[in-house]
């Protein structure tokens, strides 16, 4: 039950730590994959390249010349110098090449003879690595006849003498890294006569395939990786902590709502019930005092009704905006509708309204869906400015946009302001001086539908001179 309750408690934290360190190992495996799939790379590069050079270096060898080199004392004729010559060539012929010999079959699968070996033209005192005057097992030459088990090679026990091949494993010794290759060495009669071999270095090949992932280089792998994980979890951190500070404004601007729209009414509410219960006790009550207190709990109703109400059509409108049907519509008749409609309260408040659109302009949009957003914005003009002020409305074309402006010489907002102005709940901090009451819900809602419409809406003001709103509508 404790963890669960902890899981519960430390959900967001949990979860973007698994994220980071999910990415953090999906890092980590490429890593190991590339370099494994790039040291398989590289050693299939070297076979497929010593092969070929197993097969070219059988070409310079008839097998009638093996033929004739069969034990120990062959070793000292011309014909095996000139054969040693030639494996001295191939030898010296590439510097990765460790090795290079001639190789016959036996009775016994299992045991071959060396024919000849390109060490055997070597000086002694390059064969006696140790300097100690005498040549150990590992630095002797071996010579015609000297047998070889190839109990644990297993290509030298038959394909070698059939095909061009390469030994499947990579030998790892104190030396290094080799691979060893084959190619048969035919008769004028296309019979095998016996095999060359090859040995050749792989430490330059996984030099390369490793390079990338040297210590360094994989410590500083890791560090990225670790970086990247890192930057994961902060952005994730900042999402969250943006989330949760977006969640406690619109708690806090909730709070304020609940405190100023409905407890001013509740208060009334208790006020006039105290006051009714005494008007009770009275022999006579007065009709018009009645009256009065009735009048006052209505003005609260109706501030009750009000909140309410544009709490169901905020969400209303996010949840439906979609599904209205789209029209092919002129701005110019928009903005003379929402003008005519906004009419009686601008002759009220003595205030001059100025329509201008300049070009014919069509947006496929809903039409009471544009209406009303431009109605509010425009009623927040309206109210928000003084009595016979100027307000425009205006719109024009600027690429693949309907550009509408929404301009008044009101209040204006407070700079502070104007980064959370578009919130749930949020007004301006002075906007209880020319509108006491508000849901802080009109701009919220209008900037949900012309998002949900693909459109972009900005605002400039300042405070004391006016405010400018414009909406951006996107133009076929």
């Amino acid at each position: 039950m404790h963890l669960f309750r902890f899981i519960r408690a430390h959900y967001q934290t949990i979860s973007t730590v698994a994220v980071a360190g999910f990415l953090l190992a999906v890092v980590i495996f490429l890593g190991i994959l590339f370099y494994a799939q790039g040291r398989s790379a590289m050693e299939l590069r070297l076979k497929d390249r010593l092969q070929t050079v197993a097969t070219i270096s059988a070409q310079l060898f008839e097998g009638e010349e093996l033929d004739t080199l069969r034990t120990a004392r062959d070793a000292q004729t011309p014909h095996f110098l000139k054969l040693a010559r030639r494996l001295k060539d191939v030898l010296e012929a590439d510097p990765n090449i460790n090795s290079v010999y001639l190789l016959r079959q036996t009775d016994d699968p299992l045991r071959l003879e060396f024919v000849a070996d390109a060490d055997s033209l070597t000086p002694f005192a390059e064969l006696d690595e140790d300097g100690n005057g005498t040549l150990d097992a590992s630095e002797s030459v071996p010579g015609p006849g000297e047998p070889y088990d190839v109990s644990q090679v297993p290509k030298l026990q038959g394909e070698a003498f059939l095909r061009p091949t390469t030994d499947d494993d990579v030998t790892e010794d104190q030396w290094g890294a080799t691979v060893s290759g084959y190619a048969p060495i035919l008769r004028a009669d296309q019979s095998v006569a016996g095999i060359i071999g090859i040995d050749m270095s792989a430490d330059r090949y996984y030099e390369l395939a490793t390079s990338i992932f040297s210590p360094v280089a994989l410590v500083l792998f890791l560090l990225l990786a670790g970086m990247l994980s890192g930057l994961l979890y902060i952005a994730l951190s900042h999402r969250r902590i943006a989330a949760l500070t977006q969640l406690e404004n619109e708690r806090t601007s909730l709070l304020q709502l609940v405190m100023h729209q409905i407890g001013t009414p509740l208060t009334a509410f208790k006020w006039y019930e105290e006051d009714l219960q005494e008007t009770a006790g009275k022999d006579a009550c007065d009709p018009e005092e009645v009256r009065e207190h009735g009048r006052n709990v209505q003005e609260a109703i109706e501030i009750l009704q009000n909140v309410f109400e544009g709490l169901v059509q905020a969400d209303q409108i996010r949840r439906n905006v979609n599904s209205y049907r789209r029209e092919h519509i002129t701005l110019q008749s928009v903005l003379d509708e929402v003008a005519k409609i906004e009419e009686a309260d601008l002759t009220r408040r003595s205030q001059k309204l100025s329509v201008d659109v300049p070009e014919e302009i069509f947006i496929e949009v809903n039409r009471n869906v544009i209406v009303g957003v431009l109605r509010e914005l425009l009623r927040n003009a309206i109210t928000f400015s003084p009595e016979k002020a100027s307000v425009a409305l205006r719109a024009h074309r600027k690429g693949n946009w309907a550009v509408i402006e929404v301009e008044d010489q009101g209040c204006g907002i407070p700079t502070e302001d104007l980064s959370r102005i578009f919130g749930k709940f949020v007004r301006g901090s002075n906007a209880g001086q020319y509108k006491p009451t508000g849901n802080g819900l009109g701009l919220f809602v209008v900037k949900e539908v012309i998002d949900k419409l693909g459109g972009k809406i900005h605002i400039h003001s300042l405070e004391g001179k006016g405010t400018t709103v414009e909406v951006w509508i996107p133009v076929e």
